[in-house]
């Protein structure tokens, strides 16, 4: 069995990341992760631009967002 590393909770430029979506895919590889997820604050662009750039094979990568949402009175995020 193979180990894999993820990450499936980042923030890219298109909310309240530095990184662009390569830049995120750079690092990754650098750092051995093959599993990403962006997951902007209520923002698709980010997975959009992700899901569009050439990957290494073997490198996968999860469309996601991070919704807000209220909750008896409360603000909660939703990972999806």
């Amino acid at each position: 069995m193979t180990t894999r590393y993820a990450d499936l909770h980042i923030h890219s430029y298109y909310s309240d990341g530095t990184l662009t979506p390569q830049d995120i895919i750079d690092i990754a590889l650098t750092r051995k992760i093959d599993i990403i997820a962006i997951t902007d604050h209520n923002e698709l662009n980010g997975s959009r631009e992700l899901m569009r750039l050439n990957k290494p094979k073997g490198f996968t990568c999860i469309p996601g967002v991070e919704l807000d949402a209220m909750y008896c009175s409360t603000n909660i995020h939703i990972l999806a």
